[in-house]
Parts: structure tokens; sequence; C-alpha cells
């Protein structure tokens, strides 16, 4: 694996619900979850839904899983 690979998760939400809060988590070990590192932007949209994506760098052996916190 190069060093400037990076791992991705995205995930579609509804416009229209302004009253929560999205954030996308990262851990290696399942146990420790942390946004540090995890840049969080808009994809696109289409109708009433947003498209979001997480975007963490890897490097070389690095693990990495994603969880999403949706919080009111």
């Amino acid at each position: 694996m190069a060093s400037n690979c990076i791992a991705s998760y995205t995930y579609t939400r509804p416009a229209e619900r302004t009253d929560l809060t999205y954030e996308v988590e990262v851990s290696s070990d399942l146990v420790s979850w942390s946004t540090v590192g995890v840049t969080h932007g808009f994809v696109t949209s289409a109708g009433d839904m947003e498209t979001w994506r997480g975007v963490v760098p890897l490097s070389a052996g690095t693990k990495v899983f994603f969880r999403l916190k949706i919080t009111r």
C-alpha cells in the first residue's frame, strides 16, 4: 500500500433534517473512536437527499473502521 492511500465512508442523509448533526468517526481497534484526521464534506444532492463523505489518509499496514454518529 502506498503512503498516499485513503479510505472513505460515503452516506446519504435527508436535506430537510437540519436539526441533526452527522460525524464520521474512525477507529483502528473498534474500541476508541474519533473524528481526528477525518475530512468530512458534501458530495452532491438529488431531490431531498444529500450525499456526504468522510475521508481519512492511510499509511502502509493501517486498518481503519468507520461509523456514523448522528446526534440531535
